[in-house]
């Protein structure tokens, strides 16, 4: 966990289990794939109805996930807080292909988004994403119980 107050800043690892079987339930009921890469100047920003850079309200729905709680609540601003090292979005090709030991971790996702593929938008199947977000809540699941494991033996 970063130091101090920028810990403020991240997801913990309960609410990034939450946010993955929340935006999972949404894609397996049936959520249409939209993705969105503006590469205007002075307005770049990319979104994608499947991924962790979701903009749907119904992904992110509680004040303590985002940056601004207050703003969120009285507002509707969505400012989600950002992940840690270990939690990838499960569109992530370093979700499936991770980066080798000591090379690092780049923040930011948009040059390894399976998505967002040489700067446009690519559909992923639904069955392909599902399995993606089962892993990720698998993986995340077994790092928090090992971790709880140590800290109560």
């Amino acid at each position: 966990m970063p130091p101090c107050a920028a810990k403020d800043m991240y997801l913990t690892d309960e609410r990034y289990l939450k946010l993955l079987r929340r935006i999972r339930a949404t894609i397996a009921g049936g959520l249409e794939h939209r993705a969105v890469n503006s590469d205007a100047q002075g307005d770049n920003y990319n979104n994608c109805t499947w991924g962790l850079c979701s903009d749907e309200a119904q992904h992110w729905p509680d004040a303590e996930d985002h940056l601004w709680p207050d703003l969120f609540t009285k507002h509707g601003r969505m400012s989600p807080k950002y992940l840690l090292p270990h939690q990838f979005c499960p569109l992530d090709k370093r979700f499936t292909d991770p980066a080798p030991e000591g090379q690092g971790v780049i923040q930011g996702c948009f040059w390894s988004c399976s998505v967002f593929r040489n700067r446009r938008a690519t559909m992923l199947g639904r069955d392909e994403v599902l399995k993606r977000y089962d892993q990720a809540i698998e993986r995340i699941s077994a790092s928090m119980e090992a971790q709880a494991s140590k800290e109560y033996p």
